[in-house]
Protein backbone atom coordinates (compact mmCIF):
# COMPACT_ATOMS: atom_id res chain seq x y z
CA UNK A 1 0.00 0.00 0.00
CA UNK A 2 1.13 3.43 -1.14
CA UNK A 3 1.72 6.12 1.49
CA UNK A 4 -0.41 9.10 1.48
CA UNK A 5 0.78 12.50 -0.18
CA UNK A 6 0.89 14.15 3.69
CA UNK A 7 1.27 17.96 2.20
CA UNK A 8 0.39 20.79 4.09
CA UNK A 9 -2.42 22.92 1.61
CA UNK A 10 -3.13 26.46 2.37
CA UNK A 11 -6.53 28.33 1.24
CA UNK A 12 -5.85 31.28 -0.58
CA UNK A 13 -8.44 33.07 -2.22
CA UNK A 14 -10.90 30.36 -3.92
CA UNK A 15 -7.55 28.42 -4.65
CA UNK A 16 -5.72 25.84 -2.37
CA UNK A 17 -1.22 25.97 -2.17
CA UNK A 18 1.24 23.86 -1.13
CA UNK A 19 4.04 25.00 1.27
CA UNK A 20 6.33 26.05 -1.56
CA UNK A 21 3.30 27.70 -3.65
CA UNK A 22 2.37 29.92 -0.30
CA UNK A 23 5.79 30.52 -0.02
CA UNK A 24 6.46 32.71 -3.39
CA UNK A 25 3.10 34.13 -3.22
CA UNK A 26 4.14 35.64 0.03
CA UNK A 27 7.39 36.47 -1.09
CA UNK A 28 5.54 38.62 -4.29
CA UNK A 29 3.37 40.26 -2.27
CA UNK A 30 5.99 41.46 -0.33
CA UNK A 31 7.79 42.51 -3.73
CA UNK A 32 4.62 44.48 -4.92
CA UNK A 33 4.33 45.99 -1.75
CA UNK A 34 8.49 47.09 -1.50
CA UNK A 35 8.02 48.50 -4.92
CA UNK A 36 5.27 50.35 -4.41
CA UNK A 37 6.38 51.84 -0.71
CA UNK A 38 9.88 52.50 -2.60
CA UNK A 39 8.67 54.18 -5.62
CA UNK A 40 6.23 56.68 -3.64
CA UNK A 41 9.00 57.57 -1.39
CA UNK A 42 11.12 58.18 -4.29
CA UNK A 43 9.08 59.91 -6.18
CA UNK A 44 8.00 62.05 -3.49
CA UNK A 45 11.63 62.80 -2.33
CA UNK A 46 12.63 63.65 -5.80
CA UNK A 47 9.92 66.08 -6.89
CA UNK A 48 10.92 68.04 -3.48
CA UNK A 49 14.57 68.37 -4.34
CA UNK A 50 13.69 69.00 -8.14
CA UNK A 51 10.39 71.37 -7.01
CA UNK A 52 12.13 74.82 -8.69
CA UNK A 53 15.37 73.41 -10.14
CA UNK A 54 14.35 72.49 -13.53
CA UNK A 55 11.70 74.70 -15.25
CA UNK A 56 10.61 72.10 -18.13
CA UNK A 57 7.79 69.75 -16.88
CA UNK A 58 8.45 67.15 -19.11
CA UNK A 59 11.88 66.12 -18.18
CA UNK A 60 11.18 67.33 -14.45
CA UNK A 61 8.18 64.72 -15.09
CA UNK A 62 10.45 62.19 -16.02
CA UNK A 63 13.17 62.41 -13.88
CA UNK A 64 10.96 62.05 -11.29
CA UNK A 65 8.94 58.97 -12.56
CA UNK A 66 11.78 57.50 -13.83
CA UNK A 67 13.93 57.12 -10.62
CA UNK A 68 10.84 56.21 -8.56
CA UNK A 69 10.91 53.05 -10.99
CA UNK A 70 14.41 52.59 -11.36
CA UNK A 71 14.28 52.72 -6.84
CA UNK A 72 11.37 50.52 -7.00
CA UNK A 73 12.74 47.88 -8.76
CA UNK A 74 16.04 47.95 -7.19
CA UNK A 75 13.98 47.10 -3.52
CA UNK A 76 11.75 44.94 -5.23
CA UNK A 77 14.80 42.71 -6.15
CA UNK A 78 16.53 43.14 -2.58
CA UNK A 79 12.46 42.49 -1.07
CA UNK A 80 14.28 38.63 0.90
CA UNK A 81 16.97 41.07 2.20
CA UNK A 82 14.24 43.86 3.43
CA UNK A 83 12.02 41.36 4.32
CA UNK A 84 14.45 40.04 6.97
CA UNK A 85 15.29 43.29 8.19
CA UNK A 86 11.83 44.05 8.93
CA UNK A 87 11.58 41.02 10.74
CA UNK A 88 14.71 41.42 12.62
CA UNK A 89 13.59 44.81 13.64
CA UNK A 90 10.20 43.66 14.86
CA UNK A 91 11.86 41.00 17.04
CA UNK A 92 14.93 43.27 18.57
CA UNK A 93 11.86 46.22 19.23
CA UNK A 94 9.79 43.73 21.24
CA UNK A 95 13.10 42.52 22.94
CA UNK A 96 14.37 45.66 24.03
CA UNK A 97 10.61 46.56 25.01
CA UNK A 98 10.27 43.57 27.09
CA UNK A 99 14.17 44.37 28.44
CA UNK A 100 12.85 48.11 29.07
CA UNK A 101 10.18 46.81 30.99
CA UNK A 102 12.12 44.16 32.96
CA UNK A 103 14.84 47.10 33.50
CA UNK A 104 12.69 49.65 35.32
CA UNK A 105 10.99 47.07 37.67
CA UNK A 106 14.18 46.51 39.33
Amino acid sequence: MEKENLMARHRVGNSYLSDEELSEHQSENWKVWIFIIAALFTGFVVANITDGKIDLKLMRFSIIIGSAILVGVIAAKLSEVIRWAVYLSIVLGITFFVGSLIWSSL
